[in-house]
């Protein structure tokens, strides 16, 4: 709606946060610019939705400067440049997180990244958001909801951003394409695709089953969605391992021992129990 500006200030805005929060955030903005590149081939109002586009890359410089401050170089508004440190920082994270790092078998391994060595790109994320991301009731359902929507539009030929399904099923892919390629495969990265999943499901669900869905009392349904993750969360009923072996070393190790632990590491034991 382009007579309501504040939908884009807030997007902006939005966008922004996330940003500095969590620079890679960025993924996103492929599908955003997509996303506002098919708006404009369909709209009667380039002049202004070029306008407005370019509003909300200020609005969006802006947010990143106040929120993002030692990204940049310069401590005025306006900035003269990137950080330099922030910039070696992220080159050096790279090199600890890259397939070109341990490529050569017989190289340094950093200890974090052993975990991603065995890791198949798209298919390790893939198993592990439909397993444990979302589990498998809810996780089916979304994997059947972006099949169901994918056919749906290769069958209307309706890639237009008009059509409803076409924003959600846009965001996951793209996310998906750049983000299950990366070396990094840790879940938090992918919790944008979330949302969006569970929108796609909750529309197969009412499109499929909705007589079905009517006459189920709603604690069942809500119960099978949530059985599979609530189980999984039970993990954090237990104590922490490393307080555990915390609480193991104070028993059992003599007062005054020396332990070693890996300079990369966190050492044991933690400050637990006033000990």
């Amino acid at each position: 709606k382009l007579q309501r500006p504040t939908l884009y200030i807030a997007a902006s805005t939005s966008f922004g946060m996330a940003i500095a929060a969590k620079v890679s955030a960025l993924y996103l903005a492929p599908a955003i610019i997509i996303y506002f590149l098919l708006v404009f081939t369909k709209s009667p109002h380039k002049l202004r939705l070029v306008l407005t586009g370019l509003f909300s890359v200020v609005v969006l410089l802006i947010v990143v400067r106040l929120a993002y401050p030692y990204l940049f170089s310069a401590t005025g508004l306006v900035p003269t440049g990137l950080n330099q440190a922030v910039l070696d920082d992220w080159k050096e994270l790279n090199h600890f997180y890259s397939w070109d790092s341990y490529s050569d078998k017989s190289s340094w391994i950093f200890p974090p990244a052993v975990l991603f060595l065995s890791a198949r790109p798209y298919l390790t994320p893939f198993v592990n958001l439909l397993t444990w991301g979302f589990g498998l009731p809810l996780g089916l359902l979304a994997l059947t909801g972006l099949f169901s929507a994918v056919k749906k539009l290769v069958s209307a030929r309706k890639f237009i951003p008009a059509t409803p399904l076409f924003l959600p099923v846009l965001w996951v892919l793209v996310l998906f394409a750049i983000q299950g390629g990366q070396f990094l495969l840790y879940m938090r990265y992918f919790y944008p695709l979330f949302p969006p999943l569970c929108v796609l499901a909750g529309i197969f669900i009412s499109a499929q089953f909705a007589p079905l869905v009517s006459r189920v009392p709603k604690f069942i349904l809500i119960f099978i969605l949530l059985v599979w993750p609530v189980s999984f969360m039970a993990i954090y009923n237990r104590p922490h391992s490393r307080a555990t072996a915390s609480r193991w070393i104070y028993e059992h190790v003599p007062a005054g021992s020396k332990i070693s632990f890996e300079h990369w590491d966190d050492p044991l034991p933690m400050y637990i129990d006033n000990l």
